[in-house]
């Protein structure tokens, strides 16, 4: 992962949120397509507009993002569905 000036509040709550996001996805279901198109317009909305958003945060809009930052939260979401792809391929 890229280290990044916002690498401080991304803590572990946030990857979690995100792998299990992509765990989801990966799951075979028909939204599936449609939460991953959201996602990704989603994080390269908060880059575009430079602002991150917490959900579990007293804070839940901060100014500043940075290309690593997103692309350190697609990773998340990618970790989860390699992890649910492989999930589903052996118990589905």
């Amino acid at each position: 992962m890229f280290n990044t000036p916002f690498s401080d509040d991304y803590n572990f709550l946030y990857k979690l949120t995100h792998f299990i996001i992509g765990f989801i996805i990966a799951l075979p279901s028909s939204y599936s397509y449609f939460i991953f198109l959201f996602i990704i317009f989603y994080q390269f909305i908060q880059y575009y507009f430079n602002f991150r958003f917490f959900l579990f945060n007293k804070h839940i809009f901060k100014k500043g993002n940075s290309f690593r930052h997103t692309i350190n939260k697609l990773i998340d979401y990618l970790y989860g569905f390699l992890f649910g792809f492989i999930f589903n391929y052996f118990f589905f």
